[in-house]
């Protein structure tokens, strides 16, 4: 996907948002692209290999990507690893190739312009603003740090530097310009008449026999949808609770407030000062130790932590990272949070990140619930999980006993259930309970269906069994020729009438070629002849279908009839019409804004057809090896 974007965006367009596309691709998987996963090797790439893991979290990636977009639509078989190795790892082979590129041009991406493209990408923005707990949650939800995940941002803006650079060294010459202006500025003049479907269709009459011989055939258009009647055994959970009684549920509560004790939440503060490329561990320590020495000498905390932070997500904040109940950031972190009091700044911590200097910003302890709050949880968790053991157990018996049993009535007696009966059911429900998918795929299965078979039992939902049996079968048949009467009425009348509008738009036609007059002999049959000047593509109030097919026609030739096209409008009804006239465009008519998006997008092409040549070069002279 990532490459896909590549070979088709260029130009202003891609200046304007590649690092939104780049790090919303970062978000959800890009780090798979980048670094060695794991042992196994699957292809070398001039020497420099691509790990097995690589391949499986790139493929995790187009997983996801196909789940996100295409939602419930997604089939199986697009899912399947086997399906989508092939294109993953090619993927990755053009990804290594543009970093080897990139580096041997020594391309680079400076940490103010990787903080920059942070905070005006959209995924980290709350209301158009760059958002730091937005920021926060969504690094900590894909197991990333500050660090890392600016690292590989900054590795993925390298590689668009190289892309930049070859859609930007093309240009687009005057001639270039000018013929595409005037394809966008054309104007066109015509004539057209329509002739209405309904005004024929209300003359033609439609006997008896004629809707027959329609129904006879065209009887598979005219089905009733198969449909089934269902018996059915169902199991819930709450048909297995037991009443509880206070005694139990005051014994839960005081169980769970001896093992949950008070909650302390803290909420921290911190300064970030990163170990990265531009700073060894020595020189960020030293740092720290020099902000620790401000803070000591009454130097504001929050103007520190906005002129020296590394932590995009807080510093504008006032190091701000929220609560923390214990669990939220790194031990040693809460270990030190554990200890100070509230107002206090720490001494320099160190973590993976780099080094901290936390504040203890403010400290609650929340007290427990009292049992009249938590009785009604209470309940409903004991109930669950006294019914829940009850209920597999008696899904379990119902799964022997519907194996070997010839209908529903010998499982439910054995079980003390009752077995229930649908209504007519088809495929295609919306029944609240029959609409289930796995309900509807066992009733209509062959075992079923045809062989007259109890299904398995369905798990619905944890809680929600059900077994079903075909008690009456439908199949699909024909409906009743005085049930359908009326559409094919209509449907005879439609096709006929279509059939006379074509001929007399054909007979028009020959009469225009002719040189009779438009509107003269529009006025002659019946109808309004209307007349379009200047026409454009972007057509204003001209029907779109129509302004496709009138800039689709040939141009006006001297001494020959004018062009004539018939159309089909949405409605049914048939346009005929007459171009006029053509009249180029000038390259002057088109505004400044208009001829900078034009040159935009002729780069845009240009620029995509050298990206193109660009990677099939590097891969000619790429020593890549499959394994």
């Amino acid at each position: 996907m990532l490459q896909k974007f590549r070979d088709n965006m260029q130009g202003i367009v891609t200046k304007v948002i590649i690092g939104f596309i780049v790090v919303s691709f970062a978000i959800f998987g890009i780090e798979t692209l980048i670094g060695n996963s794991g042992p196994t090797e699957v292809a070398k790439v001039n020497g420099d290999k691509i790990a097995e893991g690589e391949l499986q979290q790139a493929i995790a990636v187009q997983k996801r990507q196909l789940l996100a977009t295409m939602g419930d639509n997604v089939q199986p078989n697009m899912l399947d690893d086997a399906a989508l190795r092939g294109p993953a790892l090619d993927s990755l082979i053009s990804q290594r190739l543009l970093q080897q590129s990139a580096a041997d041009l020594k391309l680079s991406m400076p940490i103010p312009i990787v903080d920059q493209t942070i905070l005006s990408l959209a995924p980290f923005q709350d209301n158009g603003k760059f958002s730091p707990e937005r920021y926060q949650t969504l690094l900590r939800s894909q197991g990333y740090t500050p660090v890392y995940f600016k690292h590989m941002l900054q590795q993925e803006l390298v590689v668009n530097q190289l892309h930049s650079g070859l859609a930007d060294s093309e240009f687009v010459t005057s001639k270039e310009l000018q013929i595409v202006a005037g394809l966008l500025q054309q104007q066109r003049a015509f004539n057209y008449m329509t002739i209405p479907l309904s005004d024929l269709a209300n003359k033609i009459s439609v006997s008896d026999a004629d809707s027959e011989a329609y129904y006879r055939e065209h009887s598979d258009q005219f089905l009733r949808d198969e449909r089934v009647k269902l018996e059915y055994i169902e199991l819930r959970a709450e048909d297995f609770a037991a009443p509880l009684d206070d005694a139990t549920l005051k014994a839960e509560y005081d169980r769970e407030m001896a093992a949950d004790k008070n909650i302390t939440e803290r909420r921290a503060a911190h300064i970030l000062i990163e170990i990265n490329s531009q700073r060894n561990e020595q020189q960020a320590r030293e740092l720290a130790d020099s902000i620790a020495k401000k803070i000591a000498a009454g130097e504001d905390f929050t103007k520190l932590a906005a002129q020296y932070s590394d932590d995009l997500g807080s510093k504008n904040s006032g190091g701000d990272l929220g609560m923390s109940t214990g669990a939220t950031f790194p031990p040693l972190f809460e270990e030190t949070l554990a200890k100070m009091r509230v107002g206090e700044v720490s001494a320099p911590v160190k973590s993976e990140s780099g080094f901290h200097l936390i504040k203890l910003v403010d400290q609650q302890t929340k007290e427990q619930p009292t049992f009249a709050e938590k009785k009604a949880e209470i309940t409903q968790r004991l109930l669950q999980a006294k019914a829940q053991p009850e209920l597999l157990k008696n899904v379990e018996k119902l799964r022997d006993l519907v194996f070997n049993s010839d209908g529903l009535t010998g499982p439910a007696n054995e079980l003390k259930l009752p077995v229930h009966e649908s209504g007519w059911l088809e495929r295609k429900n919306s029944d609240p309970l029959f609409g289930n998918e796995k309900i509807i795929g066992a009733a209509f299965s062959p075992e079923v269906l045809k062989e007259h078979n109890n299904s398995e039992v369905l798990e619905l939902a944890p809680d929600h069994y059900i077994v079903v049996r075909v008690k009456e079968h439908e199949a699909a048949t024909p409906k009743p020729l005085e049930t359908v009467k009326n559409e094919i009425v209509a449907a005879l009348k439609q096709q006929r009438a279509r059939a006379q509008a074509k001929q007399i738009a054909d007979e028009l036609s020959q009469h225009l070629q002719q040189g009779e007059e438009f509107k003269k002999l529009a006025a002659m049959h019946g109808y309004a002849a209307k007349s379009a000047e200047k026409a454009t593509r972007s057509g204003g109030a001209i029907a779109p279908d129509l302004l496709r097919a009138v800039f689709a026609m040939p141009r006006p030739v001297a001494g020959k009839p004018l062009p004539l096209h018939t159309v089909n409008a949405p409605e049914g009804d048939i346009v005929l019409l007459q171009l006029t006239e053509v009249v180029e465009g000038a390259p002057d008519s088109l505004n400044p804004a208009q001829r900078t998006a034009v040159i935009a997008q002729l780069q845009q092409g240009l620029g995509s057809a050298d990206f193109v040549a660009f990677m099939e070069n590097l891969r000619a002279r790429a020593e890549i090896k499959r394994h």
